[in-house]
């Protein structure tokens, strides 16, 4: 829940984030409590005092002075079959890039794996993050990341429960970013990728770790959890997410393992292949997930070896 003092601070006109939009008044409610939990002010230039201004000067006046200007593309839900926004979010969009190009995030909606239509003018200018709205929360990691790399996410004063709630979720997004960063990107950058049985367990598991992301924001959002049982949860979370970065080590571990069997290698030590099948037995053993995710890094590196000095038979 925002703050009442957060609420003061709206009324008066200070913004932090402006959602521009066209409809989707859920994925607006929904971001502004969002930000609202690190102690951002977020909100719609509908729910914004005039300032004696008629909407279009009052739109333009927030557009210049808010903090950040988030604009969602999103299609028109009164015209299902086009594949465009509503006309007033390419006018926002359209004036936002105009006056403050790096002050401006898109979220750009994608359905049925096509995104709605930018404008060519527009296209490639902007930071764009795609998303889903079945999917938001495989969003919320690159939304994150812009919004530290501005320094939304200092410490910021406000009641003491608001405060809480922030850090505990700013810790929970700076874990998660470690595992993704160290764990799941470097494990898609090794995996053979000409196997898609495992490719597609990959993507699996991909899923399931994004989807740990929903289940804090919405304790914290729809849930309105707080102090120690939003940190349980997040807590809860993080440990579930190494077991699922061991996961993936261990079907890259696997696809190598599959690739190495079907070399007929010359002149290698039959030793190397022995030690890494070993090494993967050892790692599938493992209780613990950290554990397991060291063994399977050592497995794939073996395989490695071994791949790199195997020749096929002429």
């Amino acid at each position: 829940m925002v703050s009442h003092t957060l609420e003061k601070m709206a009324s008066a006109g200070d913004v932090d984030v402006l959602i521009l939009h066209g409809g989707q008044m859920p994925l607006v409610k929904f971001l502004e409590h969002f930000f609202g939990a690190f102690g951002l002010v977020a909100r719609s230039a509908i729910d914004l005092p005039s300032q004696a201004k008629a909407q279009k000067e009052k739109v333009t006046h927030y557009i210049e002075s808010a903090r950040l200007l988030l604009v969602l593309v999103t299609f028109n839900e009164e015209e299902p079959s086009a594949r465009t926004a509503r006309p007033n979010v390419y006018t926002e969009l359209s004036e936002a890039e105009s006056k403050r190009p790096a002050s401006t995030i898109v979220l750009r909606e994608t359905r049925d794996g096509q995104p709605v239509d930018l404008g060519s003018n527009l296209d490639g200018r902007l930071v764009l993050i795609p998303f889903a709205l079945a999917a938001l929360h495989e969003a919320i990691p690159a939304l994150v990341g812009e919004l530290k790399q501005r320094g939304f996410f200092e410490s910021r004063s406000g009641p003491a429960e608001s405060f809480e709630a922030g850090e505990i979720l700013n810790r929970f997004l700076d874990e998660m970013d470690n595992i993704w960063d160290h764990e799941f990107d470097d494990a898609w950058d090794r995996i053979y990728l000409a196997s898609p049985d495992h490719e597609r367990d990959f993507a699996t598991t991909l899923d399931q770790f994004f989807q740990h992301y929903q289940a804090v924001l919405s304790a914290l959002i729809r849930d309105k959890k707080r102090g120690a049982e939003l940190k349980q949860i997040a807590d809860e979370m993080v440990a579930k997410s190494w077991e699922l970065a061991s996961r993936a080590w261990e079907t890259v571990a696997d696809a190598k393992r599959d690739f190495a069997n079907k070399k007929t290698p010359r002149g290698v030590e039959p030793g190397l292949l022995k030690r890494a099948l070993n090494e993967l037995r050892e790692a599938k053993r493992s209780m613990n997930a950290q554990d397991r995710l060291k063994h399977f890094r050592k497995t794939v590196d073996l395989f490695d070896e071994y791949l790199s000095e195997a020749k096929p038979q002429r």
